[in-house]
C-alpha cells in the first residue's frame, strides 16, 4: 500500500489520465451530462469527475491519488458507454489474471451467474413461502383473540395532541 505521501509510478498515472480524458471525450461524443452518467452507473458525480480527470488531491499540494473503481462500476460505464466490458477493462490494464479480493475469488469459484429466470422462479418461491406464513400467523392470532389492524377489531390509538407552544 502506498503512503499519502509517496507518487504513484508516472506510467500508472498516465495511463489513468489517458483513460479519463478517453472517458471525458466518449462521454461528450455521446451527449451525456456528468450527472447523467453517475446516476445511470451508480456512483456519485465527484467519483466520475475523479475518473475523467485520472485522480485527484485530498487537500491543495497533496499527492495524486490514483482512482480505484470498483468492476461492477467500470462494468455499468461500458454499458452506457457502449462498448464491451474488455474494452473499459483493457483500457485500465486490468485483465482476469491479476489479482483479487477473497470475495472475487469467492464468486469466480461459486460457477456462473445463476439464469435471470432461475433466480425469478427462486423469488417466486420465496414470496409464496412469506405469504404462507403469514396465513399461518394471522390465523394464529385470530385464534388467540388478537385482531388484525383494518379488521375492525382492534380499537383505533387515540390521537395525542400537542400542547400549545410557550
Amino acid at each position: 500500500m502506498m503512503s499519502e505521501q509517496e507518487q504513484p509510478p508516472a506510467e500508472e498515472m498516465l495511463r489513468w489520465h489517458d483513460f479519463g480524458t478517453w472517458l471525458k471525450q466518449r462521454r461528450l461524443e455521446l451527449g451525456y451530462t456528468q450527472a447523467h452518467v453517475a446516476g445511470r452507473a451508480g456512483i456519485s458525480v465527484q467519483n466520475l469527475v475523479s475518473l475523467e480527470h485520472g485522480g485527484f488531491r485530498r487537500q491543495a499540494g497533496g499527492p495524486w491519488i490514483l482512482p480505484n473503481p470498483r468492476d461492477d462500476t467500470l462494468k455499468a460505464l461500458a454499458r452506457i458507454y457502449h462498448v464491451s466490458a474488455e474494452e473499459l477493462f483493457g483500457r485500465v490494464h486490468r485483465y482476469a489474471n491479476r489479482p483479487q479480493t477473497r470475495s472475487g475469488r469467492r464468486r469466480q469459484a461459486s460457477g456462473s451467474r445463476a439464469k435471470r429466470s432461475d433466480r425469478i422462479a427462486a423469488l417466486e418461491a420465496e414470496v409464496r413461502e412469506m405469504r404462507e406464513r403469514a396465513d399461518r400467523l394471522e390465523a394464529r392470532l385470530r385464534e388467540a383473540g388478537l385482531g388484525l389492524p383494518g379488521d375492525g377489531e382492534v380499537p383505533a390509538r387515540p390521537s395525542r395532541r400537542r400542547r400549545p407552544p410557550g
